[in-house]
Formats: structure tokens, C-alpha cells, sequence
């Protein structure tokens, strides 16, 4: 039995003749894994460029929303502006002494009908495309177009209240109504503040008027090179 086994071991074959078998294995392995590793490669090239792609329209589609709070503002000064140049033109001429500002700016409603800030993603595609001097400048202009509002909603409240007091004088309005010394007298504190806030505000809203038309024009441009594009909308006001 013993020398039957040490037989059969001995007969058998030599490590050296499977080589080429053990070879063969191997290339044939390796042949096959390389078309399925270019493949694989090639699928993750596609996957991140189809995620460039996604980030790329995502980034577009942010600064549209950007370009249209923009135009909203600018939009929004353009009427506030030609409002009061309105208001200011109706002056009865020849009148002596000539009506103030506060007795002719009449109210303005919807001025503001939702929130025109600017969001941190919105301005975060201007400081990564280095333009950081851009974004804060929309930054500016957001809050400033949102504090002109509520200056311009305060005056017309304080108009409303003093258009009361003078109408329970003498049944009267801003333009008609002469009062006495004494009349004036007591009004003479809300007129002050009147007068000061039109005059605050017919300044502000054509400065920030000339700088919001200024920011619209040069929006695509400050698009496209922080985004490295060249087909973002046109923005002109």
C-alpha cells in the first residue's frame, strides 16, 4: 500500500508543467479585468461629469434667481423714484409760500411685496469666482432697497397721522388747510420729521436708483466670468 502511494505521487506531474497553465490562468484573468476596469473608469468619468454638469446648471439657475431679485429692486427704486418726481411736479404754481415736499409725496402701496435679500449661496457664486467686490455690492444694495422701504412706509404712516389732525382742524388737506400760528405750532414736531424723512428719501432712492441700474448692468458679465461661461442672460435696465 505504502509503495503504491509514493508511486502514484511520483508519477504524478511536476510543478514545473503546470506553469503554463498557472500562466494562462493569470494572463487570461488579467486580459478579461481590463476591459471591466476601463469600463468602470470610463462610468465614473461619465458619473462626474454628469455631476459637474448638475453643479454647473445648479450655479445658473442660483444666479438667475440673483439676476430676478435685482431686477425687482432696480424695478422697485425706478417707481419710487418717478413716483415722488411726480408728486413734486403737481405743485400748484405761484404759490406763495411754495408747498414742501411732504404736503405733495403722496403714499406709494407696494413697494415692496416680498424679501429681495440676497442669500449667502446667491453672493457665494461671486467670492468663488472672485468677485467679491460684486457680491458685497448686492449685498449693499439689498439692505439699503429694504431700509428705503421701511423709511418710506414710516413717512407714509406719519403723512396719514398728520393728515388727521390737520383735517380735524378745519375739514381741510395737506394743500388747502392755513393754519394759525398756534395750529402750527403744535403740528410743528411731525412736520419737522416729515420734511427730514421725504428728503432722506428723495436722496437715497435715485442714489441707490443709479447704483442698482449700474449692478444690473453689469450682472452677466460678473456671471459668466465667475462662472467661467459665456451663454448667461443679458440683463440691460
Amino acid at each position: 500500500m505504502t509503495s503504491d502511494f509514493l508511486f502514484q505521487c511520483t508519477s504524478g506531474p511536476a510543478w514545473w508543467d503546470l506553469l503554463p497553465a498557472a500562466t494562462g490562468a493569470i494572463i487570461g484573468a488579467t486580459t478579461a479585468a481590463i476591459p471591466s476596469y476601463l469600463l468602470a473608469r470610463k462610468s465614473s468619468k461619465e458619473v462626474l461629469e454628469r455631476d459637474m454638469e448638475a453643479r454647473m446648471e445648479e450655479k445658473k439657475s442660483t444666479a438667475f434667481n440673483a439676476m430676478m431679485k435685482l431686477f425687482s429692486i432696480t424695478n422697485g427704486l425706478a417707481s419710487l423714484v418717478k413716483h415722488i418726481d411726480t408728486c413734486l411736479a403737481q405743485s400748484p404754481p405761484n404759490t406763495t409760500p411754495p408747498l414742501a415736499d411732504w404736503q405733495l409725496v403722496t403714499s406709494l402701496t407696494g413697494f415692496v411685496e416680498e424679501d429681495l435679500l440676497f442669500e449667502p449661496k446667491e453672493l457665494s457664486i461671486f467670492v468663488e469666482g472672485k468677485n467679491p467686490d460684486f457680491s458685497n455690492r448686492l449685498w449693499e444694495i439689498s439692505h439699503r432697497y429694504i431700509a428705503l422701504d421701511q423709511s418710506f412706509q414710516k413717512y407714509c404712516d406719519l403723512r396719514e397721522a398728520l393728515g388727521q389732525k390737520i383735517s380735524a382742524i378745519d375739514h381741510g388737506n395737506f394743500v388747502s388747510t392755513r393754519l394759525t400760528k398756534e395750529q402750527l405750532a403744535k403740528l410743528t414736531p411731525q412736520i419737522i420729521d416729515l420734511s427730514s424723512l421725504i428728503k432722506s428719501i428723495k436722496q437715497s432712492c435715485k442714489e441707490d436708483f443709479d447704483t442698482a441700474k449700474t449692478l444690473c448692468n453689469q450682472f452677466t458679465e460678473k456671471v459668466n466670468s465667475s462662472l467661467e461661461i459665456k451663454d448667461f442672460p443679458t440683463l440691460k435696465f
